[in-house]
């Protein structure tokens, strides 16, 4: 299907980002452009292959100029907490990758070192959620980033009342008896 395409045309911008120096010919609008449509693939998708290739993808867009940056290393840090372990090892991967490649005023600005500890002592495929999901939180506040707010469902409240009986109430009326 259309997974088999997106991961594919994934695959190939990733290389051109990776081998071909794409950074350094992309505009800020393209990039973020490309950004939000990786983060769109990786939403309720159950495809491991496509979520580590997204994933790759973002991450090669960490090396890029600010907005891109910081919108990239949110969306990376975000997914430390995707239902699949091997995901969030593998954004445990990326992101440790492009923490240790920061430059000197990267390093000035933000909380490196923890950040280090916290991605490389963390078992983000083994750990528990408790675990992973304060790590993730301690990860925002090094890069001075506010974590995702919980989404609330909206649920709708019934009033109850007594369904059943007012039911049967109203059949046995129907029923003439």
């Amino acid at each position: 299907g259309t997974s088999r395409i997106v991961v594919a045309v994934m695959r190939t911008i990733d290389f051109l980002f990776s081998k071909a120096g794409l950074l350094d010919v992309g505009g800020t609008d393209f990039f973020e452009a490309l950004l939000a449509e990786a983060w769109a693939s990786t939403r309720n998708c159950r495809d491991i292959v496509q979520l580590q290739v997204a994933l790759s993808l973002i991450a090669n867009l960490t090396y890029a100029g600010e907005p891109i940056f910081t919108a990239s290393l949110y969306k990376l840090i975000a997914a430390l907490i995707n239902r699949y372990p091997k995901i969030r090892r593998c954004a445990a991967e990326h992101l440790y990758m492009r923490i240790i490649s920061f430059e000197e005023e990267e390093e000035e600005k933000y909380d490196v070192d923890r950040a280090t500890e916290l991605v490389s002592e963390i078992s983000w495929d083994t750990g528990t959620a408790a675990t992973i999901k304060s790590a993730r939180l301690d990860l925002f506040e090094c890069f001075g980033m506010d974590p995702p707010k919980k989404v609330e469902g909206s649920k709708v409240k019934v009033a109850k009342t007594d369904s059943a009986l007012s039911s049967y109430a109203s059949l046995v009326n129907a029923a003439g008896y």
